[in-house]
């Protein structure tokens, strides 16, 4: 199975969009999963799409309301908007029709700055 961020990049991609992934993964003794996932400012990934930017939070379709929710927490996310990078996030579940095929369909949800200068979903 591929990963939310796989998918997102796929996607992208085969909109001859220009994306890359801008998360690490950081080598952590002792910890449970032997390291953590770092984001780059709340993003995922980058995508140049024509003259856009774009910042690109990926994740399951079950998570999407949590990292909605934790990206306006996060004031590093103000760092895209305030520079004019539009801020997403693209989650992923299978959907379709009751009895047919179901496919992998993104969820996008897209977060600008309010008039009080805070984090708010369009």
């Amino acid at each position: 199975m591929r990963s939310p961020t796989a998918r997102t990049l796929k996607f992208f991609r085969d909109r001859d969009a220009a994306a890359e992934s801008v998360e690490k993964w950081i080598p952590v003794p002792k910890h449970p999963g032997g390291g953590i996932r770092r984001d780059l400012w709340g993003a995922d990934i980058l995508v140049r799409q024509g003259a856009m930017l774009l910042a690109i939070q990926s994740t399951s379709g079950s998570n999407h309301s949590s990292r909605v929710t934790k990206s306006l927490a996060n004031p590093a996310v103000m760092n895209w908007i305030h520079c004019g990078v539009a801020f997403y996030i693209y989650s992923w579940a299978k959907k379709g029709p009751r009895g047919k095929r179901k496919v992998w369909t993104p969820r996008i949800t897209q977060l600008i700055e309010d008039e009080n200068g805070k984090a708010a979903v369009l």
